[in-house]
């Protein structure tokens, strides 16, 4: 007799069935799972050395991880409790027929968004083990401002060849077994597409969580639980503290240049930047060279501005000549890592060969 129950009620009954109907206070109903009487009123499915699932008398369940966030450990959770659990952008949430739809928010489908028609084809092609056969399938989408249309067409090609004349050439015969057509299945013809309207299930926050007969999440006494923290509020708080940390790093690396420092930018022959084709900036030696924007943000790798390196080695990889520059000073300038961006820079020379090489 295997166990399925998810209440109190079921595993009383199945450890009572035990033994002859004489009862035991455990049974084994899974590997490495048992299912154990803790007291009058409290029978728990134990993995390993945890509990995951407490039944409780009053058809409350108890249900902890013990820090173990497993496949296993969420598995003997869904099996023997009727919550539903899973995760949702990297966060364990708790999801009921219930929960409350995140705001619609509606948006064209697919490649209408940039405005006009849009259409898109997709051809895949599958071969037998023979190496004779080969279905092909065509799929066809487009949509305009009205609407969405969607069609598939299907063949086969077959290669005929003999095992004994090799000189023989094949035959090949297309034949094609019906054109399927209708509406776009993203938008179902619509022209536009909800991304939004979607469940936002409870955040499950630590180790343990408390549930009712249903499935709902409940305080420890079974009084429903109002004020939980929902996904959708989980996730807004994460993008706030990523912007407040983004921030903080730009702040951070933004400094001011001193006009003394010396950093290094390596450049063509002709003393021109090597990642511009058009509009390019010579760097003189003597001179001001101003770039017309700059972004200050550090999380942009290669971005407006004059980047500059702090080693005549780094720079070296950028062109054949490297050039000194400094900082103006009073002017600001960023720290991306292993690159310095600024609006300015003031050329000092042009280093020998002997010294780029060394």
């Amino acid at each position: 007799m295997e166990y399925f129950g998810n209440t109190w009620e079921g595993a009383d009954a199945y450890l009572r069935a035990s033994n002859r109907g004489r009862g035991m206070e455990q049974r084994k109903i899974g590997n490495n799972t048992v299912l154990i009487r803790r007291t009058h009123d409290t029978i728990a499915v134990r993995l390993h050395g945890t509990d995951v699932v407490t039944y409780h008398r009053n058809g409350t369940m108890h249900l902890n991880t013990g820090g173990y966030d497993t496949v296993t450990t969420l598995s003997r959770i869904h099996h023997f409790s009727p919550v539903c659990t899973y995760r949702d952008k990297g966060v364990r949430v708790v999801s009921h027929t219930d929960d409350p739809l995140t705001p619609p928010r509606i948006v064209k489908c697919s490649g209408e968004r940039s405005g006009g028609g849009w259409s898109s084809h997709r051809q895949t092609t599958a071969r037998c083990r023979d190496g004779k056969t080969t279905r092909e399938r065509f799929e066809h989408r487009e949509c305009n401002d009205t609407a969405c249309t969607y069609w598939q067409h299907t063949s086969w090609d077959y290669t005929v060849s003999p095992a004994v004349k090799r000189d023989w050439a094949p035959v090949r015969h297309d034949i094609s077994i019906g054109i399927r057509s209708g509406v776009c299945t993203s938008c179902n013809g619509a022209g536009t597409v909800d991304r939004g309207s979607r469940p936002d299930p409870i955040v499950w926050e630590g180790r343990t969580i408390t549930i009712d007969s249903n499935g709902r999440v409940v305080h420890d006494n079974g009084d429903p639980m109002v004020n939980a923290r929902r996904l959708s509020r989980r996730v807004r708080e994460r993008q706030a503290a990523m912007r407040a940390e983004r921030e903080e790093r730009a702040r951070k690396a933004r400094k001011v240049g001193d006009g003394v420092t010396l950093f290094y930018k390596g450049v063509t022959q002709e003393l021109r930047s090597p990642m511009h084709t058009h509009e390019a900036l010579t760097y003189t030696p003597g001179t001001l060279v101003s770039a017309p924007t700059v972004d200050l943000d550090p999380w942009n790798g290669c971005a407006p501005g004059i980047n500059i390196v702090r080693t005549i080695r780094d720079a070296a990889g950028f062109g054949p000549i490297v050039v000194s520059v400094t900082i103006p000073h009073g002017a600001t300038y960023v720290d991306a890592g292993d690159k310095l961006r600024t609006q300015a820079v003031n050329v000092v020379e042009i280093l020998p060969a002997d010294r780029v090489r060394g």
